[in-house]
């Protein structure tokens, strides 16, 4: 059975699964601070399958399927 959740970044509350990352350091924040930062300057970067760092921009939409942070 495939579990998903989603959430569009810096819009949307980040969701439980996506702080666990944060915590992890499998996610690391750049420009996330409402007062300051804009949606378009907001971005977070994160470790792929691939062991490649990938750069997400705010107002992109973040799923979780079956454990794996899929961007779109």
């Amino acid at each position: 059975m495939k579990k998903e959740e989603s959430f569009v970044f810096y819009v949307e509350v980040m969701p439980d699964w996506f702080c666990d990352m944060i915590t992890k350091n499998k996610v690391i924040l750049y420009n996330c601070n409402y007062s300051r930062f804009d949606e378009d300057e907001a971005f977070f970067v994160y470790e792929d399958d691939n062991e490649q760092w990938q750069i997400v921009r705010g107002g992109e939409m973040v799923n979780l399927i079956n454990g794996k942070m899929v961007i779109g």
